[in-house]
């Protein structure tokens, strides 16, 4: 069957946290990712250096919304072309037997929230307005109900509102200086389940592997890497294995494991491969997050590796 949605790509990855102000501060010394706007009334912070209104955002566990939950994923966010393919796909989830738990308004963006089978959250969303800058930024409060939107609630904008070649902004005393959030990548309990929902209902394209192989790459319509799932490894948790940020400076790697590990930072592993050079940090709570940056070798290398090996490649 024809998938419900059609991705462009990975928006944005989403983390819980024991203090968000503390984990704001972290991303922007060490990723020098900027805080672009607040949401008080959640303790969440949204992360940018200007490539979308927030390429990741961190929300405290101390709050009604965070009660049982624990350090780590948050959420995945996956970008649609405009509003109507949102409206369309979430017309036809009935189709697949899946429903969405809620959906809201962020005001720029219109957004549909689930889980996938491995209880994963993830969203689909588009956004509506292309001025974010005046529209997202200081202390965002839109508690009291004013988030709520269904599809079909306004007329669905046609126009596609994401960010065309933004200007991407710089932290200059940080030690590495974040692009945008680029992929993830998950290690399932059920690798097929987990594979048919990402291609079948979330739309995105096997670019390395498929259903039978040990891993897959997948994309969105821009052909960009935005997430990698693996089938069980033997040692390695279920779930998400780590987050991914595009780096904007090629001589953000060099002496790199030095210069972080002079900040305090957990550094987990650097990796040179063909495809990208990475360098692998745990953040304050121990979520595993890879910093990179695009080598010369296509994609198709990955799918030479081991599992093991393509694990902290992906």
């Amino acid at each position: 069957m024809e998938s419900i949605f059609r991705p462009r790509r990975m928006g944005h990855v989403n983390y819980w946290v024991d203090d968000w102000r503390a984990a704001a501060k972290w991303h922007n010394d060490i990723a020098g990712l900027q805080e672009v706007y607040r949401r008080t009334d959640l303790k969440g912070a949204f992360l940018s250096n200007g490539n979308t209104y927030h390429d990741s955002a961190v929300f405290d566990l101390d709050t009604p919304r965070g009660k049982g939950q624990k350090p780590g994923l948050h959420h995945l966010a996956f970008e649609l072309e405009n509003e109507v393919d949102l409206v369309k796909g979430y017309e036809r989830i009935a189709d697949y037997g899946f429903k969405f738990d809620f959906t809201l308004t962020a005001d720029i963006a219109h957004c549909c929230y689930g889980r996938d089978p491995d209880g994963n959250r993830f969203e689909v969303y588009t956004d509506v307005l292309d001025d974010w800058r005046n529209r997202r930024n200081g202390d965002v409060d839109a508690s009291g109900g004013r988030n709520q939107w269904e599809p079909g609630d306004t007329p669905p904008v046609a126009e596609s509102c994401y960010p065309v070649d933004p200007p991407i902004e710089r932290v200059d005393d940080a030690v590495l200086h974040t692009k945008k959030a680029s992929h993830a990548t998950l290690v399932a309990s059920d690798y097929k389940t987990l594979y048919r929902h990402y291609t079948d209902l979330v739309g995105l394209t096997p670019l390395v592997g498929g259903p039978d192989t040990p891993f897959v790459v997948l994309g969105g319509t821009v052909g960009e890497h935005s997430l990698t799932i693996f089938a069980p490894i033997p040692g390695v948790p279920t779930g998400m294995h780590h987050g991914a940020f595009e780096l904007n400076d090629p001589n953000d790697l060099d002496d790199v494991e030095a210069k972080l590990k002079e900040r305090g930072a957990d550094v987990e592993r650097v990796v040179e491969h063909g495809t990208r050079r990475s360098v692998f940090v745990r953040d304050l709570n121990g979520s595993l997050i890879q910093y990179y940056l695009a080598g010369p070798e296509s994609l198709s290398a990955i799918g030479k590796l081991k599992p093991a090996e393509a694990l902290w490649v992906a």
